[in-house]
């Protein structure tokens, strides 16, 4: 039964056969000829309905999880090697290995859709079962140094975007300090018209009254004569 690998250098996943058993369901049967022609959606077809006529099928569950896996549907690809694990009692040599290469699929189906983390306990746990898998044992160093990878870019990316906020911060906090200013300035200036404006009425009345007093002198002159 060979599984989903890992390409040295290129991060890319080569490819698989599926699982066949020495008493398959016809419905099996079918996705497996559909899987080798590369009808991918067909076979899935195929091997739902075989898990319809038994859902306890390990091997229609695990091949689903490949069909699913070859049509870029990671999370379901997924959720069927999960359960395809679940299928299989932990007994003999046969069994162990069933589990562990659902497990080690299970992995490369989390990886492609970059959760390392998940990733690496999937191939963690395929190693426990079989640890003479050297494929698992460079798929799992390969997932942790790209979770180191992304954790440092998370890392950098926090610090730009804190940088950015105090930034921000500053920048607000000068355009405060500005319009405070502005409004101090604009304040002063209506202070200032003010006076001036209460200096010219005050001039104005002084004029006034000057006009005033010599038209009255005026008027007692011209009355004398």
């Amino acid at each position: 039964m060979k599984r989903w690998t890992v390409l040295l250098l290129t991060g890319l996943f080569a490819g698989c056969s599926v699982c066949h058993a020495q008493k398959e369901g016809s419905h099996v049967k079918a996705g497996n000829r559909q899987y080798e022609k590369e009808r991918y959606q067909e076979a899935e077809i195929e091997y739902r309905r075989g898990l319809g006529k038994n859902a306890n099928s390990f091997e229609s569950q695990f091949n689903l999880g490949n069909a699913l896996y070859k049509q870029n549907k990671y999370q379901e690809a997924a959720e069927a090697y999960l359960k395809a694990s679940e299928k299989i009692q932990h007994g003999n040599t046969e069994a162990k290995e069933k589990i562990a290469n659902s497990f080690y699929n299970l992995g490369n189906a989390l990886y492609r859709q970059r959760d390392y983390k998940n990733s690496i306990a999937a191939y963690q746990n395929a190693l426990r079962l079989n640890p003479q898998d050297d494929e698992a044992r460079f798929n799992l160093a390969l997932a942790k140094k790209h979770m180191k990878q992304s954790s440092s870019q998370q890392q950098k990316q926090q610090k730009q975007q804190q940088q950015q906020q105090q930034n921000n911060q500053q920048d607000n906090k000068k355009d405060q300090e500005k319009e405070r200013e502005q409004e101090q300035e604009n304040k002063m200036s209506k202070e200032q018209a003010e006076q001036i404006l209460d200096a010219l009425m005050e001039d104005e009345k002084d004029l006034q009254k000057k006009v005033k007093r010599n038209t009255t002198k005026k008027k007692r002159l011209e009355k004398d004569w």
